[in-house]
């Protein structure tokens, strides 16, 4: 079996990117999105937005995308982690728990205070995933709700 590697990815990486990114999707949702090269370039290049990534030599398992903010109250940053995906046929293997702790050494080096994420209360994998990692779900008396504006078709 060959070593899993898992990293950030850089310019650079842009077919590492657009490999993972769509056989994650379209393994666990059976979106065929197709994030082409340009657009994973664009993206990369932006030191606000992060995508860390494990292989297995040249294959894809697994991501975790988001996006480094300052925060308003301090002279800090916070990451908000938008997506983790493992391609199905890889999952219960450890490799979210992988992909997930190397997006947290990395902001933890980069000085980053805080990383949070939302999740679908039902979702019990990803919510031992994110417990398993360190997380702890919010302790607000008015828990959060998710909105969300297709801003593409107004």
């Amino acid at each position: 079996m060959t070593e899993i590697t898992v990293r950030r990815l850089l310019p650079g990486d842009e077919q590492l990117a657009v490999d993972v990114v769509n056989r994650c999707k379209l393994e666990e949702d059976g979106e065929d999105i197709r994030v082409d090269a340009e657009f994973i370039a664009d993206s990369l290049a932006v030191d606000s937005d992060y995508l860390v990534a494990a292989y297995e030599g040249d294959a894809p398992l697994g991501f975790a995308s988001g996006y480094s903010m300052p925060c308003i109250w301090g002279r800090t940053r916070m990451m908000y982690v938008h997506e983790v995906g493992v391609i199905s046929s890889r999952r219960r293997e450890g490799i979210g728990k992988m992909v997930m702790q190397a997006m947290i050494d990395v902001c933890r080096d980069e000085g980053h205070h805080k990383m949070f994420l939302t999740a679908g209360v039902y979702n019990e994998p990803a919510i031992a995933l994110y417990v398993s990692t360190g997380g702890s779900p919010s302790t607000d008396d008015d828990p959060p709700l998710g909105f969300e504006w297709d801003l593409a078709n107004e």
